[in-house]
């Protein structure tokens, strides 16, 4: 082998192999409005030395740290780019938790198939560049593996001394957050130290095994001041729909509206622009909107709040319109059940209940859940004839594939998940339908969807059945579910929030300083 392929090839294995880990660290930030942290360079020059320690472990230590490079990589990328979120070990063991609740198949669709396939393309360039190797060049060198495994640890003690391993307990996080400052410290620690190092520092800080009780906060009622009042009623029905971007409203396939009918109540309805930012799970956004609050995107709040004293369910209950929820998952799933029976829910129909009026789940692995179409089929059979307050939460939009894409989408590369949005949507429209004259319907998104190139924001319509509303003239900035909350509140003449604001705008306290 000529002595340029000798030196070639291992400075190409070494730049792939340092590429590929610091690709997955970097992925995130290049995310509109996302910050690139002055540390990531230090990072990359982390992982070509810890690429470099690879050639003296030997061919077959190289490609068993390939592969686990590689499993890493499609999960760690399939994460950030389906969550919009960096995955610390505590997170990912919640997400793991919530999607086997539902079913291990739903993982199917955080899958970021593009961004796989390069990583196993990436994957296959390390093991050809290491069978190319010579023997004498990737062999196991005791000596240069201390000495580059010293250097390494060097480095990489020099970047993680800018954090202390204190700096990701929990009480320190909370004692930070009740001066005002509410850094993402997790995301501090993996832009520093890295993926791995931040997981070591997670589980000798003890914050793996601790319950994380998070300090509660509300936001300014000033954003939504200016937005009229509607003439609701106290018929209301609250449609939570899954993974409904705001860009759904206006996608066409061959002249084809994907969601028709929302696009058209669009019209006649009060429309304003929420933020679709996914803070960890989905009970987070709902948590937001009824209970005028700020989560916190590291932890689950159904799991850690026991009291909702500003719910507006309760305010509801005490009208006497006897709150209820539908929800097409089984009621264990974020703990739910718990939730909102203290949330002041009177009547919880989840996906055991719907069981008993004899719908049948549709099969995604363990639990399954009911359809979209099941679920409101079935709610409208049972609409009150008085006042009442409904809360229906879909999630069949969150899935695609698991039921036959329809022919109008048959070769749109959306094809499954466009074809879930038309069946959620036609569903909406046949509940819609069936709502008697003068009922209040308020429809959005829960978060932006996982596929696509999703929107900023999400929908979110009030519509009194049979009126035509006017909406916000002009460009309205995107709001934020509590503020949207706060909203709600004045909208329905309910009491303000009792907990004060502490002065500081969620995307202020939601950013880290580079």
């Amino acid at each position: 082998m000529p002595v340029a392929k000798k030196i070639l090839i291992p400075i190409l294995l070494i730049l792939v192999t340092a590429g590929a880990a610091w690709g997955i660290q970097v992925i995130h930030f290049l995310q509109p409005g996302a910050y690139f942290y002055m540390t990531l360079p230090t990072l990359l020059l982390v992982d070509i030395v810890a690429a470099t320690l690879v050639l003296f472990l030997g061919r077959r230590v190289a490609y068993s740290i390939f592969f686990v490079q590689l499993v890493f990589g499609i999960g760690l990328g399939n994460y950030i780019t389906a969550l919009g979120a960096l995955p610390s070990l505590t997170t990912s063991v919640q997400q793991y938790s919530l999607v086997s609740d539902m079913g291990l198949m739903a993982i199917w669709d955080y899958v970021n198939v593009p961004l796989t396939l390069l990583l196993c393309g990436v994957f296959i360039i390390q093991c050809l560049l290491a069978r190319r190797l010579p023997s004498a060049v990737v062999r196991v060198r005791p000596g240069l593996a201390i000495a580059t495994a010293i250097v390494l640890l060097g480095l990489h003690g020099v970047v993680s001394l800018q954090a202390s391993y204190g700096d990701l307990t929990i009480a320190h996080e909370q004692a930070e957050a009740s001066k005002g400052n509410f850094k993402n410290f997790i995301v501090e620690s993996i832009v520093r130290r890295g993926f791995f190092a931040t997981a070591l520092a997670e589980v000798a800080s003890g914050r793996l095994f601790e319950k994380n009780v998070p300090v509660e906060r509300t936001c300014s009622d000033a954003a939504t001041a200016h937005l009229p009042l509607l003439p609701v009623t106290d018929r209301i029905v609250m449609v939570q729909v899954e993974s409904l971007g705001g860009e759904l409203l206006d996608a066409r396939v061959d002249g084809n509206a994907v969601m028709p009918f929302l696009a058209g109540l669009r019209q006649s309805a009060f429309n304003i622009r929420m933020d679709a930012t996914k803070k960890l799970a989905s009970a987070n956004s709902d948590y937001e909107l009824l209970n005028t609050r700020i989560a916190d995107d590291k932890i689950l709040q159904y799991q850690s709040v026991m009291f909702f004293p500003d719910s507006i369910i309760q305010k509801f209950s005490q009208r006497g319109l006897a709150p209820e929820v539908w929800h097409g998952v089984t009621g264990s799933y974020m703990e739910l059940r718990d939730a909102y029976q203290r949330m002041g829910f009177s009547h919880l129909h989840f996906k055991e209940e719907l069981e008993k009026y004899g719908v049948k789940p549709l099969n995604i692995g363990f639990n399954g859940v009911v359809t979209d179409e099941d679920l409101l089929s079935l709610t409208e059979r049972h609409i009150p004839d008085k006042p009442f307050f409904w809360f229906i939460i879909t999630m069949t939009m969150h899935m695609q594939d698991y039921q036959p894409a329809l022919p109008q989408f048959a070769h749109a590369p959306l094809s499954g998940f466009y074809s879930e949005c038309y069946r959620t949507d036609a569903a909406l429209q046949a509940f819609y339908a069936a709502l008697p004259e003068g009922t209040t319907f308020i429809v959005y998104g829960d978060h932006r969807p996982y596929y696509g190139n999703p929107a900023p924001y999400v929908p979110f319509l009030v519509a009194v059945k049979g009126r035509k509303l006017a909406s916000p003239g002009g460009a309205e900035p995107i709001f934020t579910r509590c503020e949207v909350s706060h909203y709600l509140r004045r909208l329905f003449s309910l009491p303000p929030t009792s907990l004060p604001w502490d002065g500081f705008t969620e995307g202020q306290s939601a950013k880290c300083n580079p």
